[in-house]
């Protein structure tokens, strides 16, 4: 089998296991279960992965890898909290343009040291919440935030916030009792109003 024909069958696999652990919950899908939503064996499965626990891992880190790498395209943003601004919208686009990917991090019960802890211990260059950290203590040394607010205060409010705007939007689209408001207008609406709060602004 010729390597972009491995590659493209693993691609297979891994869409194949996202949609269903998104669709079913983990616990209820199995290794033969995947094979079978895409025509395949259960062996040919385990040629490319050990087990369900590095099947996810591997989804886990790709997907988070998506992610990472959109955020760090803004990097050459210098103002701290215009990089953060930008950066909830990365969120959110993110969220927008793979909702299944989203699904599978932020909104699917997993087991915890394979989803987080695992991926991150092992592959911490696609660690978006320290990135997001980080980016945060940069403007907290600057002095751009009120006092009394620490990187992850700060940090957990900002994800909070653009994780509800976004998980409504996946969960409850379908409301039609609900005017919903576009996501990514609700977003820079959210994100105003929040670093509105939290930055110091200077007098004029």
């Amino acid at each position: 089998m010729a390597i972009t024909e491995r590659g493209n069958v693993k691609e297979k696999i891994l869409a194949s296991a996202r949609d269903l652990f998104v669709r079913e919950g983990y616990e209820a899908v199995s290794m033969r279960k995947i094979a079978a939503a895409i025509d395949y064996t259960a062996m040919a499965l385990y040629r490319h992965f050990a087990d369900k626990d590095s099947l996810l891992r591997e989804l886990c880190l790709e997907d988070f890898r998506t992610l990472r790498q959109a955020m760090d395209r803004i990097a050459f943003e210098c103002d701290p909290i215009r990089r953060l601004h930008m950066t909830g919208l990365v969120y959110v686009d993110f969220a927008l343009k793979f909702p299944n990917q989203y699904r599978l991090l932020f909104l699917t019960p997993l087991p915890r040291e394979v989803h987080v802890e695992q991926v991150m211990v092992e592959h911490p260059e696609v660690d978006c919440y320290a990135r997001l950290r980080q980016m945060v203590a940069e403007g907290i040394l600057a002095g751009r935030y009120r006092k009394g607010l620490d990187e992850e205060m700060i940090s957990q409010l900002v994800w909070a916030a653009l994780h509800g705007i976004v998980s409504l939007h996946i969960l409850m689209k379908r409301a039609s009792a609900i005017e919903w408001k576009p996501v990514a207008e609700t977003a820079e609406a959210m994100l105003n109003a929040l670093l509105e709060g939290l930055v110091v602004h200077e007098k004029s």
